[in-house]
């Protein structure tokens, strides 16, 4: 019968932590391209609104310097 080296039992314990803190970690990477999708669709439409909005206040406004030229 072959016996473990000394210290083996404590390699073998850093290398289960080690395993762990590495599954922890693609968890958390997991989870950011999820957020960064939502936070691309939230801005993409909040851009969306403020092209509308200045789309709106541009129809609105252009007819005023041709009206300030009309009645100087």
């Amino acid at each position: 019968m072959v016996t473990p080296p000394p210290g083996s039992d404590r390699v073998a314990v850093e290398l289960a932590e080690l395993r762990g803190e590495i599954r922890t970690a693609f968890a958390e990477l997991n989870g950011r391209p999820d957020l960064a999708l939502q936070r691309t669709a939230a801005t993409e439409s909040d851009i969306t609104a403020l092209e509308e909005r200045v789309s709106s206040l541009e129809r609105v406004r252009w007819p005023l310097p041709s009206l300030a030229a009309l009645a100087g």
